[in-house]
């Protein structure tokens, strides 16, 4: 089974169109969104359209959130602030009825995705640090886990003598015996 998956698009159709181009030049059987398909960029609606059309599993995110007022904007910065209250204005209330609707946390086929961290995915904890991803592991019980929100790759597994290996830009290969 091959996965793409993919997060943080933040409004920007034409980047959202050339992810899209290439999962299409690819064998992918699911398309995997975790969170954050608006923010920032100028084209909300058309992003949630083009997600509802093209992803097979899709979580919110703290951006999502944000444009249906289940989270608080006031800790974000002035620009953050104005493209949220920017997006809550044009979006149609059809995306906003599905945003609303979406999980920020999944399981499939012993696989957890977040949008943020296992631990309290609501809140929007980012993953920075050895430690912070050391806490996580206590919060899922499937080998995988995918997670979005930070903007930077990284693979952090878990070996099974419980030391973590931080792994940026490489192939990593699966085994059994590690998360």
């Amino acid at each position: 089974m091959r996965y793409a998956i993919f997060s943080d698009i933040h409004s920007n159709l034409e980047a959202f169109q050339v992810i899209n181009k290439f999962i299409e030049t690819e064998n992918i059987d699911k398309r995997i969104f975790l969170g954050d398909i608006v923010g920032y960029g100028a084209n909300p609606n058309e992003c949630i359209e083009l997600l509802r059309k093209s992803a097979d599993i899709v979580l919110g995110g703290n951006r999502n959130n944000t444009t249906i007022k289940k989270t608080d904007i006031s800790c974000f910065n002035e620009y953050a602030k104005a493209a949220i209250l920017w997006t809550r204005k044009v979006l149609s209330q059809e995306n906003k009825n599905y945003l609303a609707a979406l999980p920020v946390i999944d399981t499939f086929k012993e696989i957890t995705i977040a949008h943020s961290s296992p631990w309290e995915p609501s809140v929007w904890h980012y993953i920075v640090n050895i430690r912070d991803a050391r806490n996580n592991f206590e919060y899922f019980d499937t080998q995988l886990c995918f997670i979005g929100h930070s903007h930077h790759p990284v693979t952090i597994s878990r070996l099974s003598d419980g030391t973590l290996k931080v792994s940026r830009n490489q192939l990593v290969s699966l085994n059994e015996e590690s998360r």
